[in-house]
C-alpha cells in the first residue's frame, strides 16, 4: 500500500537562517561549535518529544500559513530566524498556538541582527549570553558527559529541579511575563518564562532542557567504536531526567496536543503512517527502554487516530503475536498487546 505521513500536533522548527549563520556566529568562538551545540540540542529535543509520546514533525518557513496552523505546539531551538518567519510565528501564537523556545532561540534574524519580534514574543526585554568558552557539544555520548554544568534550574511550582549543561542565557524578563523557574544563584535570576500573546503563549527556557534530559542517562565511559553489544557505541540510554518530560508534557497539554500512540512504557515511541486511501495504518515502534536485543514483553500499545478502529486486522512486521484488548469506545483509542524487541511495526488493515 502507498504510505503517507499524517501531520502530528507538534512541530520542531528548522531555520534556513540558522543553516547560514550558525557555523560562524558567536557566542562560542570556535568556528562550528556554536552550530553543533544548538543542532545537538535540537536532536536531543526531538527524542525527548518522542518520549513524551507526541507525534512530531519538522516545520520550515514555507509551512507558515495553513500547514503551520495545523500545529498546536512548535519547538524552537535555532538561534537565527528570519523576520518573515518570526512574524509568522508571532501571528500563529496570537491565534492560539504555543511556542516553546530554548536557550538563545530566535535571538537573531537573517542579517545576524537582534530579532526584536521574537524577543518581544518570548518576553526577553534585554539579554546577555553566558557560555562556557571553547566548549561545544556535537555528539551527545561523546561530549555531553564532559560538559560543564552551568547551574541548577528550580521551577517555582516546586515540582522539579534540573541541571543546565554547557549553555545558559542570562536575561531580563519583560514586565508582562511570568517567571516559571529561577537559577540557583544569589539573585535567583529568571531561567524560564511564560508570556501571553493574544490567544496563545510563548514559553522560554534559558537553557537546553534536552541536554538536561540526557545527562543522567549517559554514563562516564570512554568513546569507542567497538562492535560488541557491550560497547558504548551500542549503549542505549534510558535513565533520562523525568522532570524534563514533565516540562514538555505540561506545555503540550496546555497547547492541546494529543498523543497519537501511547505505550505502557513511554520509552517506546510510535507514530502512525496512514495509507493514501486511509484504510491501512503502519506504526513503527522504536524501543528506547534499554532492553537491547531482549524482548519487552506484554507491551500495551494504544492508538488514538481516526484511521484506527476496533476490529482491524493487526499484525507485526516481525510476525510476532498481537492481541487486541477490549475497547470501551468514547475516544479511548484501540489497544494492542505485543512483545517488542529493538524495533517493530504494528500494521493495521
Amino acid at each position: 500500500m502507498t504510505l503517507v505521513f499524517r501531520y502530528g500536533d507538534v512541530g520542531v522548527w528548522n531555520s534556513e537562517a540558522m543553516d547560514i549563520w550558525g557555523p560562524v556566529t558567536q557566542p562560542i568562538g570556535l568556528t562550528g561549535q556554536h552550530f553543533n551545540t544548538w543542532l545537538a540540542a535540537k536532536r536531543a529535543m526531538y527524542i525527548a518529544l518522542q518520549h513524551s509520546e507526541l507525534a512530531v514533525d519538522m516545520v520550515v518557513e514555507a509551512d507558515i500559513g495553513p500547514t503551520l496552523n495545523s500545529y498546536k505546539l512548535i519547538v524552537l531551538t535555532d538561534t537565527h530566524v528570519t523576520q518573515k518567519a518570526s512574524a509568522g510565528l508571532a501571528a500563529w501564537v496570537a491565534a492560539g498556538g504555543t511556542l516553546l523556545a530554548t536557550a538563545g532561540a530566535g535571538g537573531f534574524d537573517e542579517l545576524n541582527k537582534t530579532n526584536t519580534i521574537l524577543a518581544k514574543l518570548l518576553g526577553v526585554a534585554s539579554s546577555q549570553g553566558t557560555f562556557e568558552p571553547d566548549e561545544g557539544i556535537q555528539f551527545l555520548k561523546q561530549d555531553l558527559i564532559n560538559a560543564t554544568v552551568m547551574g541548577q534550574v528550580s521551577f517555582v511550582d516546586g515540582n522539579s529541579t534540573m541541571p543546565a549543561v554547557a549553555v545558559r542565557h542570562m536575561f531580563t524578563p519583560a514586565a508582562t511575563s511570568t517567571v516559571l523557574a529561577t537559577w540557583s544563584d544569589a539573585k535567583a535570576s529568571p531561567a524560564a518564562l511564560r508570556t501571553a500573546s493574544g490567544k496563545g503563549q510563548a514559553l522560554y527556557y534559558s537553557f537546553h532542557p534536552s541536554f538536561s534530559y540526557f545527562l543522567p542517562a549517559l554514563p562516564v565511559r570512554p568513546t569507542d567504536r567497538g562492535g560488541l553489544d557491550s560497547s558504548y557505541t551500542h549503549f542505549i540510554p534510558s535513565a533520562f531526567d523525568s522532570g524534563v518530560l514533565s516540562l514538555i508534557k505540561n506545555a503540550s497539554t496546555a497547547a492541546g496536543a494529543v498523543p497519537q500512540v501511547s505505550c505502557s512504557n513511554h520509552l517506546v515511541h510510535g507514530k502512525p503512517i496512514v495509507s493514501k486511501t486511509g484504510k491501512g495504518v503502519a506504526i513503527p515502534l522504536v524501543n528506547w527502554a534499554g532492553t537491547g536485543i531482549e524482548s519487552l514483553p506484554n507491551l500495551t500499545v494504544t492508538v488514538n487516530h481516526a484511521a484506527v478502529k476496533p476490529g482491524m486486522k493487526a499484525t507485526l512486521a516481525t510476525g510476532g503475536r498481537v492481541t487486541e484488548l477490549q475497547t470501551n469506545g468514547g475516544g479511548g483509542g484501540v489497544s494492542f498487546v505485543i512483545d517488542l524487541g529493538i524495533a517493530d511495526a504494528l500494521i493495521l488493515r
